[in-house]
């Protein structure tokens, strides 16, 4: 049986260092948003079944990246995904790209174009502070600057290709497709308690390769840090809701909310018309949140 809201919601904030009990996880993903008979992409979820969402279920897929470990994962993943979705946002650098290409599915487009200069890797002097709210918030606020055009071209593509589904990605599914599912969610008019726990529910989604990502971590910024126990490596791999509620006052400070982000020209430069489409191409009957 599938956990209730409260059991999920105690369990995003397992400590990143701290396995999540198999049974408890067992539990998690056996209902959605976790995406269920799916081969294994990490943190694959669908937006429209988080508790909460007001986005059309099977509409919006967010997941991880979609290379398999093995030959016969990358062979399930795309024949999922030629069953399932039309296109692939790639939301990765370059180097990420070529270091895990995506799989080659049948039927279905992989868009992806490099961020702006706007965007940057996360900066590791910023999460030594307190509990890394301050480097978190930062870097969100990097990502909706640098990734505005891929933003705008999934709004496009909602906007005048209705029904059509798609996933989108980056490495862990956390940070970036983060960013960009919350402002979906956002416009689809899910309430920011449930965008909350959609961006929480990345904690359990990676956890089958919490370990490698730590290492990955480790590896590309860990050099920066003192160790593995630094505080601000801890604070860099870690999934906290003060994260997301401190990135969203700078948001608001700055665009006005998701919609100025969506309508400014310092967003992503819709027409109030343009918004209305896109949230009745979004939008089907809000999920009730579990008890």
């Amino acid at each position: 049986m599938p956990l209730s809201r409260a059991q999920l919601e105690a369990l995003t904030l397992t400590d990143i260092r701290e396995p999540i009990a198999a049974d408890l996880m067992a539990k998690a993903v056996a209902g959605p948003p976790f995406v269920q008979g799916a081969p294994r992409i990490l943190n694959l979820r669908d937006l429209g079944g988080a508790p909460g969402s007001c986005v059309r279920p099977g509409l919006v897929y967010r997941s991880a990246t979609l290379a398999g470990e093995t030959p016969k994962d990358t062979a399930e993943s795309t024949d999922w995904l030629s069953k399932n979705v039309r296109t692939v946002y790639d939301l990765r650098r370059e180097k990420e790209r070529q270091a895990s290409p995506d799989p080659v599915a049948a039927g279905v487009d992989n868009f992806w174009r490099e961020p702006s200069s706007a965007y940057g890797a996360p900066r590791p002097d910023l999460f030594t502070i307190g509990d890394g709210t301050v480097g978190w918030k930062y870097q969100y606020m990097v990502i909706a600057a640098g990734y505005r055009e891929t933003f705008r071209n999934v709004l496009e593509h909602i906007r005048d290709r209705p029904g059509e589904p798609i996933l989108i990605h980056c490495s862990a599914g956390r940070d970036r497709t983060g960013v960009l599912s919350g402002l979906l969610q956002a416009l689809a008019g899910t309430a920011a308690e449930d965008v909350k726990l959609d961006y929480m529910l990345s904690r359990v989604g990676i956890e089958t390769q919490r370990k490698r990502l730590l290492t990955v971590i480790m590896a590309g910024v860990g050099t920066l840090f003192k160790g593995p126990d630094d505080p601000g490596l801890y604070n860099l791999s870690s999934l906290r809701p003060q994260f997301w509620t401190a990135f969203l006052e700078d948001f608001e400070d700055k665009y006005g909310g998701w919609e100025g982000y969506a309508m400014s020209e310092e967003g992503l430069g819709f027409s109030a018309e343009d918004l209305a489409q896109i949230r009745r191409n979004l939008r089907g009957e809000c999920e009730r949140s579990r008890l």
